[in-house]
């Protein structure tokens, strides 16, 4: 039921962390905020289907932004230790105050992120000045608008990369449309606390059922369900309605 979070944010300085949360709270797109600290590692759960990393360029204070390939070999190891190999492709979005530096990130990380592990490379790396976005001296968010405007701004330069995600973005939307479309199977008085859960079960035996035939139904009892509730899903996924932007795209 908790779906991982497809925005995560990595900084050590817990005020810029609670800006950034604010401001995708705003924007509706809720985002998980992780503080950066040396000594305790994040847990890559919550890496496990991110579409847009977010790190700040600068993570440990004591080494001198002088040294960049000592803060580029981080950002490279917390790639390599935290995105799963079946998570899915997702952006990285670098905070940084010295745009020069995006170019160097990325030669770095193509030139030294592990071969072995080609599911931690980036689709693309986006470099944003976080002063834009929130105040640096009390954390305060900015306007919200400009970040998404940043950010779908950056991903759209990447027509293939902006139809990657649409996609996905409407499979999400088609299979919420698939499980109303089965709540509107159930009769509305039946649609009460204390009758939802027996009519669920009746529902779902009936459709498993009919899907691989009464007497196969123990033998998995999920694909049997899948049999008929991926037709629908695939159904609205091709049929749903798209907008002119998304048909241009």
């Amino acid at each position: 039921m908790f779906s991982a979070p497809r925005f995560v944010a990595v900084d050590d300085r817990p005020d810029h962390l609670e800006a950034i949360i604010k401001t995708f709270q705003v924007i509706g797109s809720p985002c998980m905020g992780i503080r950066y600290d040396p000594a305790s590692p994040p847990d890559n759960i919550h890496f496990r289907a991110v579409r847009a990393l977010f790190i700040d360029m600068h993570l440990l204070e004591g080494i001198p932004t002088t040294q960049e390939t000592k803060h580029f070999a981080l950002i490279g190891a917390l790639l390599e230790d935290n995105i799963h190999a079946t998570g899915g492709p997702y952006v990285l979005v670098i905070w940084t105050q010295h745009a020069n530096l995006c170019g160097q990130l990325k030669d770095y990380l193509n030139a030294n992120l592990d071969p072995k592990k080609p599911y931690a490379r980036p689709l693309a790396v986006l470099c944003l000045d976080k002063e834009k976005f929130i105040n640096l001296e009390n954390g305060e968010p900015k306007e919200a608008g400009l970040l998404q405007e940043a950010v779908e701004g950056a991903i759209a330069e990447s027509p293939q990369l902006s139809a990657l995600l649409s996609w996905e973005t409407d499979v999400l939307g088609a299979a919420g449309t698939t499980l109303a479309a089965l709540l509107e199977l159930i009769p509305p008085d039946l649609r009460q606390t204390h009758s939802y859960p027996n009519a669920l079960d009746q529902l779902l035996s009936r459709l498993a059922a009919v899907g691989v035939g009464k007497l196969n139904v123990p033998a998995d009892k999920r694909a049997a369900i899948n049999s008929v509730l991926g037709p629908i899903l695939a159904d609205r996924i091709q049929n749903q309605g798209t907008s002119e932007d998304i048909q241009a795209l």
